[in-house]
């Protein structure tokens, strides 16, 4: 460690002594090695990595006294990583932008964003375009709304001084989320290269109508004034934002791009969304089915759910939604590399596909910088809501205008349906459920009689249940007060012991929590058939006769 000011350049010129003697140490080494190994080792490469972990407004002084000094003079050699704040809106962030250009060039300079080395946000791309049951139906069409959200239950956690001069909008949605809804409505690229992948994002940032004052609502927790750190007591920095933007192309024109984050919320949560559509003329008994949903977890508990509708098992018909999952913890045993570890590899490679061009932070402040002066003008406060709750009561307002009862999971008890899943479905006694972890009892739909549920290979017995039902036996049951349970269910698996049965069910007779909510108006089928393909003749779909191939029991 050394130690000095950072715009004092003799101190940069002792640095430089110090680096170059430490680089000719480890040449050193390296012949001594391939000397004594007799086989020929890799010539390794010189990388110098100057990691910028300071205020934006220093980033000058520090490099401009690197490069005046020596010590960084070789764009083949040197990386500079710096981290945001860009700027707090389109004119700041360009007049850093210039200043930087006096001593850096873009093929040196690494503007990291942490979410962009996080696992599930590196698949995105992946999930979408090489699995063509995804990519299918990813349009207006199909889709009816995306989330994309962030949710801490810590508040400033220190950081008072830094957070109150930007706010959740700067510190998180303008570029966490951003990028995200990037990865999520882009294009395909040619390859997964740094600039096709770049081309694509400047594509669909591109396009992203300015967030409107109508479509965002701000929140700041009770007791944020009285916060340490917060010297402003009458501060309207929002803590907590929702936001609404539109993106005016072909694919995604209508559907609605939901950008959620908060401090100080009901759990720790990061998550993309995608809500389908309900199914188009759909039966009287299957009306009712609330939508399909896909679930990106981000963060905690990294995986991806599948949310769709299925028949009970029994003798009774009932439809229940389940989820089918891709939890990363059960399925893969290595251990996920933190974002930081993987990006600054990525930068020492010379690899900046998870890296944030200039071009993408010119276009991103371009979406936010309206509202935010109209804010700032305006002196409105943020609406109050409490510590530990889902944010302020008017965002469900801003819900309700696009057909949603609330933003974020429909479940009706927050942090229980996800949380509280089991893993496969089994039978024991009167009506348990096979769940190695121990997670407790969960509500079953059936047409037995009501009786309680069991953890089959339980830690510890906790009940909950689903408003407005009660648990019930998968069995054949006989009667209101208990009757004959049926033999136990055993676990259905795949052949490589998988589960491949549903995780959760509930009775069809208790309605999601959207059920009945109104579609945003638009022209969701354009082409007069569902799916998009135009019919061959005035209009109607061709009829087509199927021929059964097999006998099926």
């Amino acid at each position: 460690y050394g130690h000095g000011e950072f715009d004092d350049l003799a101190r940069f010129e002792e640095l430089r002594a110090e680096v170059e003697a430490r680089e000719a140490e480890q040449l050193q080494s390296w012949r001594v090695r391939a000397h004594s190994s007799g086989s020929e080792v890799p010539t390794p490469q010189r990388v110098r990595l100057y990691y910028l972990a300071v205020p934006s407004f220093l980033y000058y002084n520090i490099c401009r006294c690197l490069k005046v000094s020596g010590l960084a003079a070789d764009e083949g050699v040197d990386r500079f990583v710096l981290e945001k704040p860009f700027g707090r809106d389109s004119a700041t962030c360009d007049e850093l932008l210039c200043q930087l250009g006096e001593v850096l060039t873009e093929k040196v300079t690494y503007r990291i964003d942490h979410y962009l080395g996080k696992e599930l946000i590196m698949n995105l791309l992946v999930l979408r375009f090489a699995n063509i049951c995804f990519e299918a139906i990813w349009n207006r069409v199909h889709i009816n709304s995306v989330q994309v959200i962030f949710k801490e239950k810590v508040g400033l956690d220190g950081r008072g001084g830094y957070f109150d001069q930007y706010g959740v909008i700067r510190d998180v949605m303008q570029n966490h989320l951003l990028q995200t809804l990037a990865l999520v409505a882009m294009e395909q690229p040619l390859s997964l290269s740094a600039h096709h992948i770049l081309q694509e994002k400047i594509k669909v940032l591109s396009s992203v109508r300015p967030l409107r004052r109508s479509d965002l609502n701000v929140g700041q927790y009770s007791g944020y004034l009285e916060e340490e750190s917060i010297t402003n007591k009458q501060s309207t920095t929002e803590t907590f934002a929702v936001a609404v933007l539109h993106i005016n192309n072909p694919r995604w024109a209508g559907v609605p791009f939901v950008l959620k984050a908060g401090k100080a919320l009901n759990e720790n949560r990061a998550e993309v969304r995608v809500r389908f559509n309900r199914v188009p003329g759909a039966m009287d008994e299957l009306a009712s089915s609330p939508e399909n949903e896909l679930i990106i977890r981000v963060q905690p508990n990294e995986g991806i759910y599948w949310k769709i509708q299925n028949k009970v098992p029994g003798l009774s018909f009932q439809v229940a939604p389940m989820r089918m999952d891709l939890t990363y913890q059960s399925k893969y045993s290595t251990e996920m590399p933190e974002a930081y570890e993987r990006l600054i590899l990525h930068a020492l490679q010379g690899d900046k596909s998870n890296f944030v061009h200039e071009t993408e932070l010119r276009l991103s402040w371009q979406i936010f910088t309206p509202v935010l002066h109209e804010l700032e003008r305006s002196g409105e406060r943020p609406q109050p809501y409490t510590m530990g709750s889902r944010g302020p009561a008017s965002a469900d307002e801003l819900a309700a205008r696009y057909g949603m009862r609330k933003f974020g999971s429909l479940r009706a008890d927050p942090g229980y349906l996800e949380e509280q899943m089991p893993r496969r479905w089994g039978s024991k006694g009167d009506g348990a459920i096979a769940n190695g972890r121990g997670n407790g009892e969960v509500p079953v739909a059936g047409a037995g009689a009501s009786a309680r549920g069991h953890v089959a290979h339980g830690a510890k017995e906790r009940k909950h249940e689903w408003p407005g039902t009660s648990v019930t036996s998968p069995g054949r049951g006989g009667g209101a007060g208990g009757g004959d349970q049926g033999p136990p269910v055993p676990v259905r698996t795949s052949s490589e012991n998988m589960p491949i049965v549903p995780l959760v069910q509930r009775s069809a007779s208790v309605q999601s929590e959207d059920d009945g909510l109104p579609t945003p108006p638009r022209d969701s089928n354009p082409f007069g058939v569902y799916g998009g393909h135009a019919p061959s003749t005035g209009g109607q779909p061709r009829s087509v006769n199927f021929e059964p191939t097999e006998t099926r029991r």
